[in-house]
């Protein structure tokens, strides 16, 4: 049996009027949080194998990208905050 692919996390930090996203180190990008923005970052998350989204919980602002990633088929972690910056904390 073949080994299957891990996935691959792509970062998403969402804002009101914004998505910032990073798919590696040297691969990041913005797009507006519209209808058009959504359908922009679903088809460049379409190109990256295994996508695994994660997110951090913003709010509210983070239920309709959540459901339409979910929707497309994508695997989406979503984070408290704090968790976050424990994290970050450990990692100095």
């Amino acid at each position: 049996m073949p080994a299957k692919t891990p996935p691959t996390y792509v970062g998403l930090d969402i804002a009101k009027d914004q998505l910032d996203y990073c798919l590696s180190e040297t691969a990041e990008g913005r797009c507006a949080y519209t209808p058009a923005g959504i359908a922009e970052l679903i088809q460049r998350l379409r190109s990256v194998p295994r996508a695994c989204v994660v997110c951090e919980a913003s709010g509210g602002y983070e239920k309709l990208i959540v459901a339409e990633l979910l929707h497309a088929g994508f695997e989406v972690c979503v984070v408290q905050p704090g968790r976050v910056r424990a994290f970050a904390y450990a990692e100095g």
